[in-house]
């Protein structure tokens, strides 16, 4: 289950990436709007893999506010822990492979035990 979920979770990522340029570049738009909307371009396509392959559920209102609640909860969780690092001196690159490293684990087992309970 872990692993379809890495793989779910590397589909959005490439669709994060994909959709933030094309805004950016073929739109003009500003980095922060188009990584708004490549967040929600994600999440979505993560939601709607997740929810059928990865824990075999059923599409609704209830498991979509949760995802995304857990996914809001990963970011805030992503900044703590970059933002920790920081205070303790650490450099910046041990924050981000600490990110990439625990929050994907964080997240599976928050979706695990909340959104599809």
């Amino acid at each position: 289950m872990i692993v379809r979920f890495g793989l779910a979770g590397m589909v959005a990522t490439l669709v994060h990436v994909l959709v933030a340029w094309l805004a950016m570049e073929k739109f003009q738009l500003h980095p922060a709007l188009a990584n708004g909307l490549a967040f929600l371009h994600a999440n979505s396509l993560a939601y709607l893999i997740n929810t059928r392959w990865t824990f075999r559920a059923s599409h609704s209102a209830r498991t979509w506010r949760r995802y995304l609640a857990v996914s809001l909860f990963g970011g805030l969780a992503s900044m703590l822990i970059s933002g920790g690092v920081a205070l303790a001196g650490g450099h910046e690159l041990l924050g981000i492979l600490l990110v990439v490293c625990l929050l994907p684990l964080i997240s599976f087992h928050a979706h695990r035990r909340y959104t599809y309970r």
